[in-house]
């Protein structure tokens, strides 16, 4: 099962530990003001409740079911949403290498979006899951 315990930003670039830190936080705050935190955080509470893992929730409500529930609540303010899903090691640059080679979730990668969150979790006690969710705003 899966324990979520922060979210988490990669910042792929080397820098000073200093600046590193700063624009964590600063990405941090921009991803809790998002609204595709809440769905990264839907699809995390269900793995965490159930650990069905699949784009479609354990109660049947596909990613783009929890899209557009999420839209007609509110206001509709995205006009692409992509996710990308990870279970293995607690290496981000692994899911990211995974991800690029399938063509669909490199597709979520390459499309280009003005927001983006990334949320990860414990699981099994070693492992990780990965949640990536990427928006173009309206």
């Amino acid at each position: 099962s899966l324990t979520h315990k922060s979210l988490r930003v990669y910042i792929p670039e080397e820098r000073g530990l200093t600046e590193q830190v700063e624009e964590a936080q600063a990405i941090e705050q921009i991803a809790l003001e998002s609204g595709l935190t809440t769905i990264a955080r839907e699809k995390i509470k269900d793995l965490e409740t159930t650990g069905y893992w699949s784009h479609t929730n354990s109660n049947g409500c596909s990613f783009r079911c929890r899209v557009r529930s999420y839209l007609a609540t509110n206001g509709g303010r995205y006009s692409w949403i992509g996710e990308n899903l990870y279970k293995g090691t607690c290496d981000v640059d692994n899911a990211y290498r995974l991800w690029e080679l399938s063509p669909a979730h490199n597709e979520v990668l390459k499309h280009g979006y003005d927001e983006q969150v990334l949320l990860t979790g414990k699981y099994g006690g070693s492992g990780c899951y990965y949640v990536l969710v990427k928006g173009v705003v309206k």
